[in-house]
């Protein structure tokens, strides 16, 4: 019986012993970090089960071997250059389904297709001195649009060769996938940040929130400066600006920016700097957040009241270029950072 008693007693002890090394573990933060998309990732977690980072990792890659057109094996790629279309994996079927329930959403704004005009306005290994001619903006317009491309059982299939898809615009489709690994596993608490989008569950350990930045839209800035400061709550968020990707016309001298208007074939020029939208899914408020830097900022203005289930924040410069901002929906700003 004695015996039985010291036994009982060091069981109890290991058990406690565990439960406290468990409990330190889970107050360590899990983090991964690197470089994706042309752009970084860094991805926090808090879990004392098991270190996820090979399966994360292991996401990442899929969606480069799906989607990344910057790699002449992707799946998409090979979609890109194809006659009439070509087989296709699980996340290019579900970013391409998506993509078209978002370009409803944002009448037309969104749109995965302009790709070629990207290509034509410079934005492409090739790049450009000018600018197109009207004549061969009206040329590439022809094969842009969401009706040229439809799904064939696990394929996709496209009514003209030059017909091109290109998803930058929502990689936080790819934050959502580890999400969605991570909450299969039971880890309560992360924050995963991929190419500035992000996307976060819980509370750390201490009660603290997530706390993120939305930057001050500088060209050039040297030094990252922030503009205001939010805490993120179960939710993901996005911003998109034409304040980094830009280029200059060396005979005009005009700024052409990255982000095309699918209904003009000509990139938005606009006092609108930057669009930062909360929504359920960071796929979401990414495709959103571009599709308000190609409305512009009244276009923006008069969009946003008609979608009360997200959450809004832009940046613009007035006529003396001046920054100005405004929140909208409940998109709350920490106090004293939003001045």
């Amino acid at each position: 019986m004695r015996n039985l008693l010291i036994f009982s007693f060091i069981s109890l002890f290991l058990i406690s012993c565990q439960k406290e090394e468990q409990k330190e573990q889970a107050n360590e933060p899990i983090v991964m970090e690197g470089d994706a998309y042309g752009s970084t990732f860094r991805i926090v977690y808090y879990s004392y089960d098991k270190n996820f980072n090979k399966e994360v990792q292991e996401i990442l890659e899929e969606f480069d071997h799906s989607v990344n057109t910057y790699i002449p094996t992707s799946i998409l790629t090979k979609f890109n250059e194809s006659e009439n279309g070509s087989s296709a994996d699980r996340m290019l079927l579900e970013l391409f389904t998506i993509s078209r329930n978002y370009n409803t959403k944002t009448n037309g704004f969104y749109d995965p297709s302009v790709s070629p005009l990207s290509d034509l306005w410079g934005f492409s290994s090739k790049g450009i001195k000018h600018s197109p001619t009207e004549q061969q903006v009206d040329s590439v317009m022809k094969f842009i649009g969401l009706k040229n491309i439809s799904i064939l059982e696990n394929s996709l299939s496209k009514t003209d060769p030059r017909v091109a898809l290109s998803f930058n615009a929502i990689t936080g489709y790819v934050n959502d996938e580890v999400a969605k690994f991570l909450d299969s596993k039971k880890v309560e608490s992360y924050l995963i940040e991929i190419g500035g989008e992000m996307i976060a569950k819980g509370k750390k350990p201490n009660g603290d929130a997530w706390t993120i930045g939305i930057d001050e839209p500088i060209e050039n800035a040297e030094e990252r400066v922030l503009n205001s400061v939010l805490e993120l709550n179960n939710e993901a968020m996005a911003t998109s600006g034409n304040y980094r990707k830009f280029h200059i016309d060396e005979e005009t001298g005009q700024k052409i920016v990255h982000t095309m208007n699918p209904k003009t074939g000509y990139p938005e020029v606009s006092p609108l700097l930057s669009a930062s939208v909360i929504a359920p899914s960071c796929a979401e408020a990414d495709a959103t957040a571009t599709a308000l830097m190609a409305m512009g900022l009244d276009k923006a203005l008069e969009y946003i009241p008609t979608r009360p289930e997200l959450k809004f924040y832009l940046i613009w410069s007035d006529e003396n270029g001046k920054f100005m901002n405004k929140a909208f929906n409940g998109f709350e700003l920490k106090k004293n950072d939003a001045e």
